[in-house]
């Protein structure tokens, strides 16, 4: 397991990628393409299986993720 810290909280590291579907990593599944830092970091970590937002994969979600306001308050 990699260090984390000063043990009191965790580090999270989210990879956000325009146009990259989950289905192009290879810990999604995908046996040609080759991401093994990803799936590294994957394996060592939380994956989200099953998660949707309100508008395309664009600045509009990316708006959200940083803001943590719907898209029409935003």
């Amino acid at each position: 397991m990699w260090p984390v810290g000063d043990g009191t909280r965790p580090n999270i590291v989210m990879v956000v990628a325009d146009d990259r579907g989950r289905e192009a990593v290879g810990c999604f599944g995908n046996p040609i393409v080759s991401t093994p830092n990803i799936d590294g970091l994957a394996a060592r970590g939380v994956r989200f299986e099953n998660a949707f937002c309100t508008t395309a994969w664009c600045s509009a979600s990316r708006s959200v993720i940083l803001t943590g306001l719907h898209n029409h308050t935003n």
